[in-house]
């Protein structure tokens, strides 16, 4: 075991597994529950467009930080495959 410098760029990783597993698990179930509810008919939705909207886009960005992609949203490829952006 090294006592250098963690990089920056590498997510730490996560001292209870069983914790982060149950949050990554939770908000992929959060995400399929929008999902299938947003692809019901309108009439039978539980949730309107900006409740799903909000809801989505914050288990979204959950994920994403569990998963180590840099705190979320942004900084992602624009698949313009120009350089990156400065």
């Amino acid at each position: 075991m090294t006592h250098d410098p963690q990089d920056p760029n590498v997510p730490p990783i996560p001292q209870d597994w069983r914790r982060w597993i149950l949050d990554v698990r939770t908000n992929f179930e959060d995400l399929d529950a929008v999902t299938h509810d947003q692809l019901r008919r309108k009439r039978k939705r539980d949730l309107g467009v900006r409740e799903a909207k909000r809801l989505y886009r914050d288990a979204s960005d959950q994920l994403a930080k569990l998963l180590g992609l840099a705190g979320g949203r942004g900084g992602g490829d624009d698949g313009e495959g120009g350089p990156p952006a400065s």
